[in-house]
Formats: C-alpha cells, sequence, structure tokens
C-alpha cells in the first residue's frame, strides 16, 4: 500500500532536483535509496516509511550571481508592500500577477535588492530554488544573516517557506520542511539579531483554533525549532491567538498580537517575551498596570533595551484608542505610554526604535480624521503628538514609521475631497532639519498608497502601489539618499 505523504514529498524533492536545484547531500542519499527500494526490491512506498524522515528540513540552494538590472518593463502589473535595510543594503517585497504557460493568472513574488545604498537596484525574484508559485512576504537582515518568510502553493493548500541569505543576496537558500509544525501554519513576521532569529504567526491543528506559532533559530536560519509552549498564557480551546509582529534585541526578544475569545466575542492584547534567544517565552499582559481588557496588538519594535508596541484599545466595531506599550528595561517592567492630546479614537499601525529615537504612526479617527504621529527622543522617557506639520492632508493615516541615524521617514496614504482617491503620503525628519515634512515628490494626480519604509545611513526607501481605480496597476519605490531629497525609481 502506497503512503501517499511520503510519495508527495518524495515527488516533490524529485522535482526540485531535476530543476537543476541543489539539495542537501543527505536528501539526496536518501531518494536514491527510496529509487532502489522501489524499483529493485519490490517494496511499496510505504516499506520505506522507517528510513525516511517527513520532518527532516530540505534545504534548496542557489549559488547564482544575481544581476539582473532595473529598465526592462519587468513588473507592470503588482505592488510592493515591505521593505528592510540593514547598512547598504535593502530587500524589497512584493507581488504581481503573470499569466503562466496555460493562459491562467496566478501571483507571484517580487523580489528586490540593492547592495549600494540606493546607487542601483537589482532583481532577484523569482528565486529559482524557490517551489512554484512561492510569495515572500516579509523578511529581516542582520549582520550576518537575512531570512525571508513567505508560503507556497500544493493543490491550493497554503505551506510555509523560508530564505535564508549569509551573504546578503548573493546566494539563497529555500527551506519549506520544518520539523514539528502544525498541520496548518503560517508565518507573519521575523527578527534577526547576531545571535538569533525569531518567525511568529500561527498553528493550526485540526479542528482546532489557531494558536501562537514561534520558531527560533540560532545558526543563521539553517535549522529551526519550533517553541511549542508560552508560560502562563491561557488555554487556546476557545481563543484564537495568531501572533503578527516580532522585533528582537540581542538574545530578548518581544512578540505580540491579539487573542480572540470566541465565547465573549472579544480581541484581547497579546504580548509575549523571551529572554533566552526565543527558547522560553512568557505571557506579560497580566503584568502590565490598567492593562486593557479588549484590544489588539499589531506592531512591536526593540532597541537595546527599548522595546515599545503598538495597537489600540477597545473594539474595533465601538470605541477604540490608540496605545502603545513599552518597557526601558529589556523586559523587567512594562508600562502603557502616556502622551498628552492622545485622540480618544484611533489606532497605532507601526512603531519603530533606534538607538534614542522612537516613532509610532497611526491614523486619528475621531472628526479631526488625521494622521497620527508620535515620538520620543529620549529613549522612551518622554512622547509628544506631532502636531503641526505644514500642509498635513486630513482623512489620511500612517501605515508604516522607520528612522535611521540620519533621519526619519512615516508613509501611508490619505483620500482626496472626493473620499474615494487614495494618494501616497510621505513625510521625514532629518537631523539636520529637526522636524517634520511632507515630501511632495507624490502628489494628485497620482494615485496610490505607501505601505512600509525602512531607513538605514543616509537612505531611506518607501514601497507601495500606483492604483487605478483603487486597484494596484503598478509597483511605487521611492528613496532619498541624502537625507530628505526623495525620487521614484523607475521599475517599469
Amino acid at each position: 500500500m502506497i503512503d501517499f505523504d511520503i510519495y508527495d514529498r518524495y515527488t516533490d524533492i524529485l522535482s526540485a532536483y531535476y530543476n537543476n536545484l541543489v539539495v542537501e547531500e543527505d536528501v539526496l542519499m536518501k531518494i536514491f535509496k527510496l529509487i532502489s527500494v522501489i524499483g529493485f526490491l519490490g517494496y511499496g512506498i510505504s516499506g520505506f516509511a522507517a528510513n525516511f524522515d517527513l520532518n527532516k528540513e530540505i534545504v534548496f540552494s542557489d549559488h547564482s550571481q544575481l544581476v539582473t538590472e532595473f529598465g526592462q518593463g519587468t513588473y507592470k502589473h503588482g505592488r510592493l508592500n515591505k521593505v528592510n535595510c540593514l547598512e547598504e543594503f535593502c530587500l524589497v517585497f512584493g507581488t504581481q500577477n503573470i499569466t503562466n504557460n496555460q493562459g491562467q493568472s496566478e501571483t507571484s513574488s517580487i523580489l528586490l535588492q540593492t547592495d549600494n545604498s540606493g546607487s542601483t537596484w537589482q532583481i532577484i525574484s523569482p528565486l529559482r530554488n524557490a517551489p512554484q508559485g512561492a510569495i515572500f512576504s516579509d523578511g529581516s537582515c542582520s549582520d550576518t544573516v537575512c531570512v525571508l518568510i513567505g508560503k507556497y502553493f500544493i493543490n491550493d493548500v497554503s505551506l510555509p517557506l523560508v530564505a535564508r541569505s549569509p551573504d546578503r543576496g548573493v546566494t539563497w537558500q529555500v527551506i519549506t520542511r520544518f520539523k514539528d509544525l502544525p498541520l496548518h501554519a503560517s508565518f507573519n513576521d521575523v527578527s534577526c539579531t547576531s545571535i538569533v532569529c525569531v518567525l511568529v504567526g500561527s498553528g493550526i491543528e485540526e479542528n482546532a483554533h489557531p494558536k501562537p506559532l514561534i520558531l527560533n533559530s540560532i545558526d543563521k536560519g539553517l535549522s529551526w525549532n519550533v517553541v511549542n509552549s508560552i508560560s502562563l498564557l491561557p488555554p487556546h480551546q476557545h481563543e484564537s491567538q495568531p501572533l503578527v509582529s516580532v522585533s528582537c534585541s540581542g538574545i530578548f526578544c518581544v512578540a505580540s498580537g491579539t487573542r480572540y475569545d470566541h465565547i465573549l466575542k472579544k480581541n484581547i492584547p497579546l504580548i509575549v517575551q523571551s529572554f533566552n534567544s526565543g527558547g522560553q517565552w512568557r505571557d506579560m499582559a497580566q503584568y502590565i498596570s490598567n492593562m486593557p481588557s479588549s484590544g489588539q496588538l499589531s506592531s512591536t519594535s526593540c532597541s537595546g533595551e527599548l522595546c515599545v508596541v503598538g495597537g489600540l484599545s477597545g473594539q474595533t466595531g465601538s470605541t477604540y484608542a490608540p496605545i502603545i506599550l513599552q518597557t526601558q528595561n529589556g523586559g523587567n517592567s512594562w508600562k502603557i505610554v502616556p502622551i498628552s492630546g492622545l485622540p480618544s479614537k484611533g489606532v497605532i499601525h507601526d512603531v519603530n526604535c533606534f538607538d534614542n529615537t522612537c516613532i509610532a504612526g497611526g491614523s486619528d479617527r475621531t472628526s479631526l480624521k488625521a494622521p497620527l504621529l508620535a515620538q520620543s527622543i529620549n529613549y522612551g522617557t518622554s512622547w509628544a503628538l506631532i502636531r503641526s506639520i505644514p500642509n498635513t492632508p486630513i482623512n489620511g493615516e500612517f501605515e508604516s514609521v522607520n528612522c535611521s541615524d540620519w533621519f526619519c521617514s512615516a508613509v501611508g496614504s490619505y483620500h482626496q475631497t472626493d473620499n474615494v482617491n487614495l494618494v501616497p503620503m510621505l513625510a521625514d525628519k532629518t537631523y539636520e532639519r529637526n522636524f517634520w515634512a511632507f515630501s511632495s515628490v507624490i502628489e494628485p494626480p497620482i494615485r496610490g498608497n505607501l505601505t512600509d519604509t525602512a531607513c538605514t545611513n543616509n537612505l531611506c526607501v518607501a514601497v507601495g502601489s500606483i492604483l487605478t481605480q483603487n486597484v494596484p496597476s503598478s509597483p511605487l519605490l521611492i528613496q532619498s539618499i541624502d537625507g530628505g531629497n526623495w525620487n521614484i525609481i523607475n521599475i517599469e
């Protein structure tokens, strides 16, 4: 009798091998042993199960130099979603709609990189070693490794994957098998330091609600361990508990998300932390004074011993207010940040800390309907709203914020007076010009939105999409390489 689970994995590996991919030597040996067993000894595939490790991580390696340049009309239907930068290196993630050989429309990944602070950009998508249809959604780089997270599909079933580069994008390895992973798993965010990489998401066993999913790697993303429990977190039989954001500083990591109680039908803030490179985790919500009983947390950023988490308190269907949590002592204590003038209704979409500066971006959803921006320039000791940016548009919100030692940027979109058309929105603050200002690099009649930004040294990058009838029609990449002058990078 054929064990179809093993058969599927066997054919996956063979397919990878015959597509000119380099597979780990021990996996190839298993393929050859399996062929021998089937072809010469007459055993069924299930007879080889004892010698075939279903949980073995399978690593496909690509050792090609990627030098494809922009300007060749490569991407005309797609959008850019995320960007991650470290020193002179940046990675950009997006998706595009393409027509396959059968004339069917499908979604594929866009991956772009610069290794010279934005002087030139290269196309690295698709990774030649990735499964067909792989989509990468986010990534993180440290001084030792870059890690991407994403998904691919087999028979319309979504499966998670990781790609890693130990040499800043010169070579990539793709990992599609993870030991002890739940039946249905998805990866939402990843954070790498020189010591550890941690990724978070959600996992679902059969007939159960999503539970928090955490994996850590202490060998630069080559192997991953599933963390099986979080101390003091309530049982999840009646709750969904996905984690959506993670940030690490050294061996200290913080992850955040939302618990949804299916009986009470409400969202509950979820924040967990680890002091040992993601090996053990503890629920911290119960230790934070005046922690709201309902709400959502969506963004996390750590720098040194300072960590900030943003989201909202209350329920989105009724009354909800922006909320910022922080620790200034590496997780030994947490508090809700008091900010004078914080609107009674709104949300924090993103937070970022670099050195002594932290910023938070979102939207004021009172009658003002204005973009919301707050900052601290003294390691979180005090915070203030940024109220007086000239030409602030109404009916807008910041989706992403980021800082380097040169300057900070905040990006998002706003509705025009017709309340229909979206226009990209970008504000920045340089350390020579110590105040915030909106950039005029994108103005009507351009329609679109900016969804993410990242800064490193004197380079800032913002990504999003140009919209046609409010549908993404082409990727949008903007950068500043001199601390304030922004330019659109042509990737058509």
